[in-house]
């Protein structure tokens, strides 16, 4: 008689968050290994495909370090679904997100950096359950910078406990934004739009500055442990967020849409603040009405 497969279940309780996060790190930890020893070798020796655009970018290493994470996460979780950034490149097709545990990763977060030898990449493996972040590691192997978080456990930095910086103003703020990988006319004049909306002059809402980091995941984290104030941004997906979105949550940030509205996975959009405040503050400033597709609608990118 063939086995019957186990549901797992859809209640947080039920599971041990602890100690997956436990096996998550180590996965994370052998997966920036090997993303370091590719760092490691000049950057002619590195094979860079195309994806959606000219400017999005891919390597044997995102394919490698996938592989690794998924053969891992296979073997330790057989009964949880799993989304992945390359694997979904590969078939054209993200697919749906249910309320079953699910693992969402991104094998290499930041690319373009990772190509250019720009040291802010991440490995994201984030657990999802009823289509929220319960769990997340981001590691940054060539940082040495290890971000870990569960639900109702809080955020950790190398073990240490972090949180957000508590910035309502953004007038006091340092804000991170991206151009990202749709180079479009129209989104190009509406990111330029919103980055003078940030860094003009008019009183109270010029921001201290704009930062870039690269990588969804690696700006997140940044306002998670206090060293940026706010990250928005447009078009990412749903690995490049679900692993940091928890590590923000569990920090005290803000996670959110970029209009303000409850933060989903599958929106690719995202707006994460040291306080609701500040949030509310930029909501309030920019212009939010780009016309992003969700992952579960048609997009070019």
């Amino acid at each position: 008689m063939a086995e019957t497969q186990a549901i797992p279940s859809t209640r947080v309780e039920d599971h041990d968050l602890l100690g997956y996060l436990d096996i998550v790190t180590e996965v994370a930890k052998e997966a920036g290994a090997l993303i370091a020893a590719a760092y490691a070798k000049p950057a002619k020796h590195s094979r860079v495909q195309t994806k959606a655009t000219e400017v999005d970018l891919v390597t044997e290493t995102d394919v490698a370090s996938e592989k690794l994470i998924f053969t891992r996460l296979a073997a330790a979780f057989p009964d949880f679904a799993r989304i992945g950034e390359e694997s979904a490149a590969e078939s054209g097709v993200v697919p749906p997100l249910t309320d079953a545990p699910t693992w969402i990763c991104d094998p290499l977060d930041g690319t373009t950096n990772f190509v250019h030898r720009f040291p802010f990449v991440a490995v994201c493996i984030g657990l999802a359950i009823n289509k929220e972040p319960v769990l997340g590691v981001v590691y940054m192997p060539m940082l040495n910078e290890l971000y870990t978080a569960a639900k109702g456990h809080g955020a950790r930095l190398n073990g240490a406990k972090i949180s957000a910086s508590g910035i309502t103003a953004i007038n006091d703020a340092l804000i991170a934004q991206e151009v990202g990988s749709t180079r479009t006319t129209d989104k190009v004049d509406f990111l330029k739009t919103n980055y003078g909306a940030l860094i003009g002059d008019t009183p109270g809402v010029h921001a201290h500055s704009l930062r870039f980091l690269g990588s969804a995941a690696c700006n997140t984290c940044y306002v998670a442990k206090g060293a940026q104030d706010a990250y928005f941004e447009w078009g990412p997906h749903c690995w490049d967020f679900c692993a940091a979105a928890i590590v923000a949550t569990e920090a005290g940030a803000t996670v959110c849409s970029t209009d303000g509205s409850p933060f989903d996975l599958y929106d690719r959009r995202m707006l994460v603040a040291s306080t609701r405040e500040l949030a509310d503050a930029i909501v309030a400033q920019i212009d939010t009405t780009y016309p992003q597709p969700r992952e579960d609608e048609p997009s070019e990118s």
